[in-house]
């Protein structure tokens, strides 16, 4: 009696951990099918998650000695490894990575009800970026800003759908040119800044959260805009915003594709940004459960003669998003 039952469990499991796998491969897939559809393009953004289950089907197949199986999962865990461990391989070999940065961008999401606006000026302080963008916020945040005033004397900002985009400098933030703001101005700002005698560009926008059709089509229409008004601006240049577009979507790939930038995240891995769930579940700071389900639709873009130091996530801020913080080196004796 007891063998029969240790069968059936066993019987049982197994077909658990192959339901799973095909579920798995499915989300795979179709992750792969987002130009067909705009809700497919929403299972693009956990490639992680599926690598993870994959290698777990895979150990569980193995215990089970399910040969056939264990290759099942190991090509659904192909499928994503392929397009997840590019990011932790170096921008390039033959070109080596400087030790110092001279410019620092600091982004920040800071959820438009959040109201913890100690803990976005604690981080600036103790991170001393050049420029730091916040979106969503609320007037109230601008407001709260002040302090930093003297630090970063210029600052723009334009309305968007949950607040305002702010852009605070240390440097002056001048027009970025006749032409480059083509189509909707909305929901982004373009400028450029001098960095030791060098003009930097600097655009940053919000895009819409690809939730339904008309969303994603907007998402998709202001991150191709985007790819084109860093075409037009003279490099270098930086693209830092909260795309609501993950790396693995198409419509990412084509904004950095067409845009002729570089993800700053090449070589220094995933680092997902978002949901932070100390905020979303409304928990003390710092606590952050189901870490797994985290991607990275935080971004900064930048064009190929900037070189990237460094590039992390920042400490909790009471958002539903993590900053990210960039070390770029710009040559100013390049022009």
């Amino acid at each position: 009696m007891k063998k029969l039952l240790l069968r059936l469990l066993r019987d049982l499991l197994l077909k658990l951990i192959v339901i799973v796998v095909i579920g798995d491969w499915l989300f795979t897939v179709a992750g792969y099918l987002g130009h067909f559809h705009w809700s497919l393009d929403l299972f693009s953004h956990f490639r992680v998650q599926y690598l993870v289950v994959a290698l777990a089907c895979v150990a569980g197949f193995g215990c089970f000695r399910a040969r056939w199986w264990v290759l099942i999962g190991l090509g659904c865990a192909l499928l994503n490894a392929v397009v997840i461990v590019p990011w932790y391989l170096p921008r390039s070999l033959s070109e080596a990575r400087p030790r110092a940065h001279n410019f620092r961008v600091l982004l920040c999401n800071v959820l438009w009800k959040n109201q913890n606006y100690a803990a976005v000026i604690d981080l600036v302080q103790a991170e001393k970026p050049d420029v730091f963008v916040l979106q969503e916020a609320e007037g109230q945040w601008l407001r709260a800003m002040r302090p930093l005033a003297s630090e970063y004397p210029f600052q723009r900002n334009v309305l968007e759908h949950d607040g305002r985009i702010g852009c605070f400098s240390r440097h002056e933030l001048q027009d970025a040119g006749a032409g480059v703001a083509s189509g909707n101005p909305h929901q982004r700002i373009v400028t450029r800044l001098d960095l030791n005698g060098r003009s930097v560009s600097i655009i940053t926008l919000h895009a819409p959260s690809p939730l339904s059709r008309e969303e994603s089509q907007e998402r998709n229409r202001q991150l191709s805009e985007i790819a084109l008004v860093a075409r037009q601006l003279p490099p270098p240049t930086i693209v830092v915003g909260d795309f609501n577009a993950s790396l693995w979507t198409p419509y990412f790939t084509e904004m950095v594709r067409d845009s002729g930038l570089v993800e700053a995240r090449k070589g220094f891995g995933v680092l997902p940004t978002w949901p932070n769930f100390s905020a979303t579940l409304n928990r003390p700071l710092g606590v952050n459960i189901f870490p797994l389900v985290k991607i990275p639709v935080d971004h900064c873009l930048v064009s190929p003669d900037i070189k990237v130091v460094n590039c992390r996530t920042g400490s909790d801020v009471g958002s539903d998003h993590l900053p990210l913080i960039v070390d770029l080196f710009i040559d100013a004796n390049k022009r």
